[in-house]
Formats: C-alpha cells, structure tokens, sequence
C-alpha cells in the first residue's frame, strides 16, 4: 500500500508541476502581450501628439495668412472701381462669426 501512495503523490506532484510549467507560459505570453499593446498605444499616443501639433501650427499659419489677405483687401478697398452688395466685406464676416 506505501508504494501506491509514493506513485499517487509521485503523480499528483507531476500534475501540479506541469499545471504550474504551463502557468508560468502562460504569464509569460499575457505579460508579452500586455507590453505589446502598451508599446503599440504608447506609438499611437505620439502619433497623433505630433498629429495635434502639425495641425495647431497649421492653424496659425492660416490665421495670419487670413489676417494678411484682410490687410490686402482692407489697402485695395478704398481704390476698388468695382463695388456689389454681394460681396461680404471681412468685417461683416467677423460680425456674423461673433453673432454666431
């Protein structure tokens, strides 16, 4: 009977030994896939970081390149021959954008 215990231990030892192999594989492929994720969103964080920064400084080129054609328009206003109702002068349009 002792040596049927010594094989039944033998073999429950075994199982929880190789339940533990295929634990510790298994830890090893989730922290693996956990550190991919977090490096694919870190990538992506600073993607569209510098996405944001191109795209504000895009903006301003605009705006000053808006206020350039509005001092344009404002010097060539006063020598203009051609005159219509149906043409928005820039500061209406800043007038209807603040009504806004």
């Amino acid at each position: 009977m002792q040596q049927f215990e010594k094989v039944k231990a033998k073999f429950f030892y075994q199982q929880k030994k190789r339940r533990r192999e295929k634990n510790k594989v298994a830890a090893a492929r989730c922290r693996n896939r956990k550190k991919e994720r977090t490096d694919l969103l870190q990538k992506e964080s600073e993607r569209l970081e510098t996405l944001n920064s191109e795209l504000k400084s895009q903006i301003e080129e605009l705006k000053s390149e808006r206020q350039q054609l509005i001092v344009m328009l404002n010097l060539h206003r006063p020598t203009c021959i051609v005159r219509t109702d149906s043409v928005k002068s820039p500061e209406s349009d800043q007038r209807s954008e603040q009504s806004d």
